[in-house]
């Protein structure tokens, strides 16, 4: 974060050598959010968003890992910290919403799912509104504006 302060410059290198890149990120995004530094926000969520692509160099659609699914619960889920900036929640819960088919083949996404566990009471209704949508929508689908689906649109990410 000082680094960030003093130069704006991002750094990225693990802090140990079986620390998770994921978890550097969110942990600068609280910091940035605690501390309200919206361009550290900015590159901490959008290396975040990174590190929890589902595709690999190829664009091949591979797996949602258990460690991805476990990054997505502890922003949306039910013990999820409370962020004064709620643009990562929106982003995660997007990504999560796009790769939906891929999240669905993950056994711990559904069963936290099933027990309650992987979103909170506002993004739980949220995902069944959108899942039920595409469900009885022929392809292309995207939900109304009123529907409360999303609060706002993220910038970048597009129906």
């Amino acid at each position: 974060m000082l680094k960030f302060c003093y130069d704006r410059v991002y750094c990225t290198w693990p802090c140990s050598p079986d620390a998770d890149i994921a978890d550097q990120h969110l942990a600068m995004y609280g910091l940035a959010d605690l501390y309200d530094i919206p361009g550290l926000r900015g590159y901490a969520c959008s290396g975040l968003l990174d590190s929890l692509n589902p595709y690999g160099e190829s664009l091949q659609a591979i797996e949602v890992t258990n460690r991805i699914v476990l990054i997505v619960q502890n922003i949306l889920g039910p013990d999820a910290d409370s962020f004064a900036d709620k643009n990562i929640q929106k982003t995660v819960y997007m990504h999560v919403t796009r790769h939906v088919k891929l999240f669905y083949k993950n056994a711990l996404f559904r069963s936290l799912l099933a027990d309650g566990s992987m979103f909170n009471e506002s993004y739980a209704q949220k995902f069944t509104d959108v899942v039920g949508g595409m469900l009885s929508h022929p392809p292309g689908w995207t939900p109304a504006p009123g529907s409360g689906a999303w609060d706002q649109p993220v910038a970048g990410i597009q129906w």
